[in-house]
């Protein structure tokens, strides 16, 4: 077998060796541009741009839309406050926490299905009236 120059070990090694530091490397900007494109995705659903688009949909009111952000924040960590001296004494406190993950899956998945239903009758809606215009 041949040997490599490189500290008495086989080529293969030495091949295998720099395979695999390219896939890190490879690897490693693939999970960065990965991570900044979620960001990215992120920034469309975030509460800080939807919550005081809606409701300034709704009001006029530039305090309201103002504290659009705030009260969403607020409303986040209220729960907290009265759940946490229910849980803190427990002493298994992972059950609970898988139960409310798949509590919140289980609605998200509900959620996205009901969007998409909405979005399929929409479809077939504005289907129905160009059909109707040709026929007339």
């Amino acid at each position: 077998m041949e040997m490599a120059h490189n500290e008495g070990r086989p080529l293969r090694d030495v091949v295998a060796a720099r395979r695999a530091q390219k896939e890190v490397r490879r690897n490693s900007w693939l999970l960065v541009i990965n991570g900044g494109l979620v960001m990215m995705s992120y920034t469309f659903i975030s509460a800080d741009l939807v919550m005081p688009a809606f409701v300034q949909t709704l009001t006029t009111s530039s305090i309201l839309v103002g504290m659009a952000g705030a009260l969403m924040r607020m409303g986040w960590a209220w729960p907290q406050v009265f759940i946490s001296r229910i849980i803190e004494p427990k002493p298994r406190k992972m059950p609970l926490l898988i139960g409310a993950g798949l509590a919140r899956s289980a609605m998200m998945t509900r959620i996205n299905s009901a969007g998409r239903a909405e979005d399929v009758a929409d479809t077939d809606d504005a289907r129905g009236a160009e059909d109707a215009d040709e026929q007339k």
